[in-house]
C-alpha cells in the first residue's frame, strides 16, 4: 500500500525492499519505451502510413510480444509483475498480463493515472451516411441532429459536402453507411465490455473487508490482481474514493462519499454494500434501500480493444483517392486518448502532404 502523505523516497524504499530490482528495471523499461514511442513522431519516421512499420523503425517490438516474455527478457519477475504491473493493466485496460501485449503493459505504467477515466463526448449530431460524388470527387455527409430540449425536441437531417473526411472513432460502432464501400475497410476487432458504477454513500469503505485494521490507513484507490493459487478472479478491477459530496435530502445536509467501481460485469448491490463499513443493525433490505447507497449510476461501454501481441495494424487510409481517413487503427497498438490524438496529428500531416504534392484530394476552391 502506497501512502500519498509519505515521502516519495520512503514509498520507493518500501517497494524496493519487497520487490527488489524489478522496480528499478521496470522504471528503466518504461522510460525506454516512451523514448522509442516519441521517435514515431519525429523525422524521418513521421508522418507514417503504416503503424506497424513505424513501430518497427522506432524499435517498438514490444507490441509483438506477450507481456510475460517482455518482462522476463528485462529481468522483471513475480511477485512484482503479478501484484503491481497486472494491477495496472487491469485498471487501465480491464485485461490481465496473459492477455495483453508488452507495449500496452508499459503504457499502463507510464500513464500516471491518465487513462483511468475515458471521457465520453456526446454531440447532438449523428452521422449516418457518407457517399462519394462521381462528378466532383467529393464526399457527401448525411447527418441527423437534434433541435431543442426535452419533450419539445425534434430531429432534422442535413447533408454537407467535404473534400476530406476523418473518422475519429472505431468504425464498427459508428453505424455509418459508406457508398461506395470502403476500399480498405478495417477489420472488426473485439473490444472489452467494461461496467463503470458511480455511487454515493454516507459510509466509508470497510478496512476489514480488504484485510486492513485501521480506517486512517485506508487507501483512496484499491486495485486488484489474480490470486496466486489460481482461484476465482476478483469481481472488480478497481474501486476508488473520488471525493466527498453533500447529500441535500437530509436536514441538515450530510457529507457523503462518491465512489467509482470498474468491473467486468454489473455489480450486485449486496456486493457493494459488503465493501462498506455499515452497522449490522441496518443491513436489512428495507433499511439499505436508498439509505446505504443513496445514488447510483451505471455505464456499460466498449472501453478499449483486447490487446494481444500482433505485428500488423490498420491503415489510416480508407479509400483509393485519399479522401477518407481513419485514426482508430492505432487502438490495437496503443489505446489511449493521447495516442489517438497523436494519430490525428499523423493523419492531418499525411493529408497536408498530399495537398502540397498536388494530389487530387482538395479542390482549388477549398484551399483558401
Amino acid at each position: 500500500m502506497q501512502n500519498e502523505d509519505s515521502y516519495e523516497w520512503w514509498n520507493m524504499l518500501k517497494m524496493f525492499w519487497k520487490y527488489g530490482m524489478s522496480t528499478v528495471r521496470t522504471q528503466r523499461l518504461v522510460k525506454d519505451t516512451v523514448k522509442k514511442f516519441l521517435k514515431m513522431y519525429e523525422a524521418p519516421i513521421f508522418p507514417f502510413m503504416s503503424v506497424g512499420k513505424a513501430a518497427l523503425d522506432a524499435g517498438l517490438s514490444a507490441s509483438s510480444k506477450h507481456s510475460g516474455q517482455l518482462l522476463e527478457e528485462n529481468g522483471i519477475y513475480a511477485p512484482f509483475s503479478s501484484e503491481v504491473i497486472q494491477a495496472a493493466t487491469r485498471v487501465n485496460y480491464a485485461q490481465n498480463l496473459a492477455q495483453i501485449h508488452g507495449l500496452e503493459a508499459m503504457v499502463s505504467l507510464a500513464a500516471d493515472g491518465a487513462m483511468h477515466d475515458r471521457n465520453e463526448i456526446l454531440l447532438n449530431t449523428h452521422v449516418t451516411d457518407v457517399s462519394l460524388s462521381g462528378q466532383t470527387g467529393q464526399y457527401q455527409l448525411k447527418s441527423i441532429f437534434s433541435i431543442g430540449n426535452g419533450q419539445e425536441s425534434s430531429t432534422s437531417t442535413k447533408t454537407r459536402t467535404f473534400d476530406t473526411i476523418i473518422l475519429a472513432g472505431p468504425l464498427q460502432y459508428s453505424n455509418i453507411t459508406f457508398e461506395p464501400t470502403l476500399a480498405f475497410p478495417p477489420p472488426r476487432i473485439p473490444y472489452v465490455t467494461l461496467y463503470v458504477t458511480l455511487f454515493t454513500s454516507p459510509y466509508r469503505l470497510s478496512p476489514s473487508r480488504f484485510g486492513l485494521q485501521h480506517s486512517e490507513d485506508f487507501p483512496t484507490t484499491i486495485l486488484t490482481t489474480l490470486p496466486p493459487d489460481g482461484g476465482p478472479p476478483p469481481s472488480f478491477f478497481s474501486l476508488s474514493t473520488l471525493r466527498t459530496v453533500t447529500y441535500p435530502h437530509t436536514h441538515p445536509a450530510r457529507k457523503e462519499y462518491l465512489y467509482k467501481l470498474f468491473s467486468p460485469a454489473p455489480p450486485f448491490i449486496e456486493d457493494i454494500i459488503g465493501m462498506l463499513k455499515v452497522p449490522d443493525d441496518i443491513r436489512t433490505p428495507s433499511a439499505t434501500n436508498g439509505f446505504v447507497i443513496t445514488w447510483q449510476y451505471d455505464k456499460k461501454w466498449h472501453s478499449y480493444p483486447y490487446l494481444p501481441p500482433q505485428v500488423s495494424f490498420d491503415s489510416p487510409r480508407l479509400d483509393e483517392n485519399g479522401g477518407l481517413w481513419y485514426t482508430s487503427g492505432i487502438e490495437p497498438f496503443i489505446s489511449t486518448m493521447e495516442t489517438s490524438s497523436l494519430m490525428g496529428k499523423n493523419v492531418a500531416q499525411l493529408i497536408v502532404d498530399r495537398w502540397l504534392a498536388g494530389q487530387p484530394t482538395l479542390r482549388s476552391s477549398s484551399k483558401q
